[in-house]
Parts: structure tokens; sequence; C-alpha cells
């Protein structure tokens, strides 16, 4: 038990004496626990057998809220408490001090992964740009899985339109981590190009998040959104 421990070893103390960054994954993760919740082990030998079942920091981040509640000896405070600091950790990667502009598809893929890289679920997102390119907004358009992902041209563009911004990008995201697009993707793509065209918002690009890479529909074919161009 962390009691039988020199205080000099404890998680708390170590991080008071040496600051957070001397500590370990796994004792970072022991203070965010507490307490062990297990039966004859301590909330450092808990939070071991977390990372190791896990494998990677990584992956126990992508945890959901129903995730944790799977694991033994979490209860409803300690969840919520992980669940509070990795999507922290999320926005913290994300977020600028300075307005953004994006000048490629790998710029705006980089910034989005974060957030959306690990989901589950599929989000699908409109970014509203300004002239020079510059993020005005992003809205989440639908969230859901691949079957039952839907949503009106009506609802993709009334954002813009009640912003009075003339220039988006969609995003979303492949729960799968392979960002290929689907042949629904494709056609989806066009028929929001078009409705672009008609309302005289261009439509930039089209990107898709995998896990570790993305997918620019305007490098992949450009000619899809030249009825875009104003």
């Amino acid at each position: 038990m962390i009691k039988d421990l020199p205080a000099s070893d404890r998680p708390r103390e170590r991080m008071w004496r040496l600051g957070p960054a001397a500590l370990s994954d796994y004792e970072l993760l022991a203070i965010l626990l507490g307490t062990s919740g297990v039966k004859g082990k301590s909330v450092l030998e808990v939070a071991k057998d977390i990372l190791s079942h896990h494998g990677s920091l990584r992956r126990v981040a992508e945890h959901s809220l129903s995730d944790w509640q799977q694991i033994k000896g979490l209860g409803k405070v300690k969840t919520a408490t992980l669940a509070a600091a990795f999507e922290l950790a999320r926005r913290v990667t994300a977020e600028r001090d300075t307005p953004l502009r994006f000048r490629s598809a790998k710029e705006v893929a980089d910034y989005f992964r974060p957030s959306l890289g690990h989901l589950k679920k599929e989000v699908f997102k409109v970014l509203l740009l300004d002239a020079k390119s510059k993020l005005l907004s992003n809205h989440t358009i639908a969230m859901g899985n691949i079957h039952n992902l839907m949503f009106s041209p009506r609802d993709v563009f009334y954002p813009a339109i009640n912003e009075s911004a003339g220039i988006v990008i969609f995003l979303h995201n492949h729960p799968s981590g392979d960002p290929t697009p689907s042949d629904e993707d494709i056609e989806m793509t066009k028929r929001l190009v078009e409705g672009g065209r008609i309302l005289g918002i261009t439509v930039v690009d089209h990107i898709i998040i995998g896990e570790d890479r993305h997918i620019s529909l305007l490098e992949e074919d450009r000619e899809m959104f030249v009825g875009s161009k104003q």
C-alpha cells in the first residue's frame, strides 16, 4: 500500500519535491486515481495494471466514459476525474494563443486530430474561414456511427449563412483509423460543393482524419471543387 512506502517515494510527495515532470506515467495516473478501489492492491499497482493492459498512455487516453467504467475499481467519481483530465490534455494540445490561419490540409488535420482522431464515433464538422483562411469558428453538424450519420445540406451550410462566412472546409473522422474516402464520402462532397456554389459559399476542401494520417479530397481530386470557386 502507498501508506507503507517511505514518504519520499509516494507519488504526491515526489511531485512536490521534484515536480510533475519527474514522475512516471503510472505515478501520475495513480495521483488522478487517488485510491485503489481494488482490495489487496495499491493505487500504484492499479495504475501499472491499467497501463500494462492497454500498452500505452495514448491508448488509455482514448477511453470513453463507458470504457473507463469497465475497469475494476473505478467508480463514477474516478471515471469522471480521468475523463476530464484527458479531455483537458486534448484541448490544451489543440489550443492556440493566436487566431488560426490554415495554409494546408495538413495544418487542419494536425490541429483537429487530437480531438477527433481517437473517437469511436464519426463526427462531421464544418469550419468557417475568412478571406485570408483564418478560422472564424467550427461547428459539429452530426455525430454517430458510420451507418447512421445523417444530415442535410441545410444543416451543413446554416452556420456559414448565420455567420456570413463565404468560405468553408468540411472535416470528418473515420473511427477505423483509415481515412480512405468511401464512395458515399465522395458523392456527399460533390453534392455539398454544388450546394455551396448555389449559395455563393466556397467549399475549399473536405478532409478526412484517421488515427495517424489524413486525406484531402481537394488534393485527391481538385476538379471536384472547381464548381465552388467564385
